[in-house]
């Protein structure tokens, strides 16, 4: 998480510097949120989690990855850890809009 903060994540996705950037990081987002309602409102109790699981599987592989490879190589760690952070933040919206918009009926 350290290394994704380093590299910029959060500034990129208000940098409008380089809005083609910060566009990608965006629709990262709304993908996996959008993924993540379709979800919760067509599946079974235990597949509606099996989306954010896997996104929260593949951070913690990215994280062990980004300790232990160095050099150029931990680029390409690094940019499919950012795609999977902000999509699993997709996936903490829509599941809290979800909840919220449920409770209220």
């Amino acid at each position: 998480m350290k290394e994704l903060v380093e590299i910029g994540l959060i500034q990129a996705l208000f940098n409008f510097a380089n809005i083609w950037l910060t566009l990608v990081l965006w629709v990262c987002i709304l993908i996996g949120g959008l993924i993540q309602y379709v979800l919760l409102k067509k599946c079974t109790s235990w597949a509606k989690w099996v989306f954010a699981g896997v996104l929260g599987i593949s951070a913690i592989i990215c994280e062990v990855l980004s300790h232990i490879i160095t050099g150029w190589d931990l680029l390409g760690v690094l940019i499919i850890y950012g795609g999977i952070f902000v999509t699993l933040i997709g996936v903490i919206i829509s599941t809290g809009i979800y909840h919220v918009k449920n409770k209220e009926k």
